[in-house]
Order: structure tokens, then C-alpha cells, then sequence
């Protein structure tokens, strides 16, 4: 029971994570970032125009930064707001949960349970 509560927080955490596109986000702040060293170690723009990109390109890295971390902290809200809900089932499922969150073999086997998940997410998503 405590493994199957454990794999629900596994597929809420992964699919929150791929609803919500966090992926792209990070992607996104990478390649921002490569464009402001690859700007910065041009030799072809003038000063103004690269203090000029740089304003431009540290505003957007910045509210996608954000727009990250917001999304970021709705998955932990949600997580929070499951491990919190269990406490209305029993404290003993909570006590229980926190135990096996703190074992290294429970959290080797919830790992391989939820790459198991992902690989079989993405071969029937190919397959639809």
C-alpha cells in the first residue's frame, strides 16, 4: 500500500512535470544563455549593440527563470498537498511514507518503478 502511494506521487510528480512543460523551460534558459556568451565573445557587434542585446536578452532570461521556478513550486505544492491529504487516511501511512522516503532501497526501486513508467509513457504516446 505504501510503495502504491509512494508510485502515485511518482506519475503526479512526472506528469505535472510534462504537463507543465519544464523541459522546454530549461531548454530555453540554456539556450539563452549560450547566446549571451556566444554575444559577449563576438567580434563583429559593437559595444552598444551587444550592451543592447544583453538588456534585452537578461530580461527574458530572467521572467523565464520565474516562470521556471513558479512552475517548479506548483509541483512541490501539489506533492506537498498529496503527502498532506494522507494524513487524513492514517498517521500511521504518513509515518510510514516519510520511512520509506528516507530508505535507500525503497527510493532505488520508486527510481527504476518510475523510469519503467516514463519508458512506457513514451512508447505508447508513439504508438497513439
Amino acid at each position: 500500500m505504501h510503495y502504491l502511494l509512494l508510485l502515485l506521487f511518482s506519475i503526479a510528480f512526472v506528469e505535472s512535470f510534462i504537463y507543465l512543460k519544464i523541459l522546454a523551460d530549461t531548454q530555453l534558459v540554456l539556450n539563452l544563455s549560450k547566446e549571451a556568451v556566444t554575444v559577449m565573445g563576438s567580434k563583429e557587434m559593437s559595444d552598444r549593440e551587444k550592451e543592447s542585446f544583453m538588456k534585452k536578452n537578461s530580461l527574458l532570461l530572467m521572467a523565464t527563470t520565474f516562470k521556471f521556478i513558479l512552475k517548479f513550486a506548483l509541483i512541490v505544492a501539489l506533492l506537498y498537498g498529496l503527502f498532506y491529504a494522507t494524513k487524513f487516511i492514517s498517521n500511521n501511512i504518513t509515518e510510514l511514507l516519510l520511512e520509506y522516503l528516507a530508505s535507500p532501497l525503497a527510493m532505488i526501486i520508486l527510481t527504476g518503478v518510475t523510469l519503467f513508467y516514463v519508458w512506457i509513457r513514451n512508447v505508447v504516446s508513439k504508438k497513439l
